[in-house]
């Protein structure tokens, strides 16, 4: 693909490429001069195992709207980001079953809603320098065996990292805000590490978290959500600050092991 500038933006349903889901495409290039590769371009490209990026791309989808760029590449296992991207667009990598590892670029600093949902294979990532936002979804699903977070970080979404696997977080003091179901049935999950200036635990966010069996909370947290440890059946004790004022219901729910709090 050659040209210079923003290539032409489609639309899932119903104004896909002329190539989508052919399944005799294994290879793509994208030559220089390409700046921002446009939604939907290879949704569908189901045995397409390599794609070259130039260095001239500074975005993969349109700021603002859902890219799709790379759905469905499902037997895509890696890929090289150029040094220069700026932008990854909502669902960029969703549903590609088969890509491993992912290094994302340090001028990307959030990552978007649903990125790399539904990568059932992805167990590594490396995540940029200068990331402040991770948004809904954009994990879940994942096979992450380990996530290293930046100093920079600012806060996590819905769903974030719903489905992981990793045995063990450790949140940086720069995260304010932690959403719901941020760590759901994350059940390797046995260590979490909470931000110090952290006000709020928010409905749900380690429900089902079956291997969980330490967390400190901080001494700024003011409120627990409902359904916060739902089910993380391996949670012997826990501490609650008395700057929490606010405990919400079934908080505990299903906590068997839960002897001392």
């Amino acid at each position: 693909i050659s040209g210079v500038g923003e290539m032409r933006e489609y639309k899932k349903g119903y104004m896909l490429p002329p190539w989508c889901s052919r399944h005799d495409i294994h290879t793509v290039i994208v030559e220089e001069g390409i700046t921002q590769i446009g939604s939907t371009a290879f949704y569908g490209l189901k045995n397409a195992t390599t794609f070259s990026l130039p260095n001239s791309l500074v975005s993969i989808g349109r700021d603002g709207f859902a890219s799709y760029v790379f759905e469905r590449c499902e037997n895509l296992e890696t890929i090289t980001l150029p040094d220069n991207l700026m932008h990854l667009g909502d669902n960029a990598f969703q549903e590609c079953f088969s890509l491993k590892s992912i290094r994302i670029p340090d001028g990307i600093t959030s990552i978007e809603s649903d990125v790399f949902s539904s990568c059932h294979a992805l167990e590594e990532v490396t995540l940029p320098a200068n990331l402040e936002h991770i948004y809904y979804g954009a994990f879940n699903g994942a096979a992450l065996k380990e996530i290293s977070f930046p100093e920079t970080l600012k806060s996590i979404g819905n769903y974030a990292f719903a489905h992981c696997r990793f045995a063990e977080v450790v949140i940086p003091s720069s995260v304010t805000q932690i959403g719901s179901y941020a760590f759901f049935d994350c059940q390797n999950l046995t260590s979490v590490q909470l931000p110090e200036n952290l006000t709020s635990i928010q409905p749900s966010t380690f429900l089902g978290c079956i291997a969980l069996k330490s967390i400190d909370l901080p001494d700024t947290l003011s409120s627990i959500g409902d359904y916060a440890f739902q089910f993380c059946s391996s949670l012997e004790n826990l501490t609650i600050p008395p700057s929490v004022t606010s405990l919400g219901s079934c908080v505990f729910w299903n906590c068997d092991s839960l002897n001392e709090l």
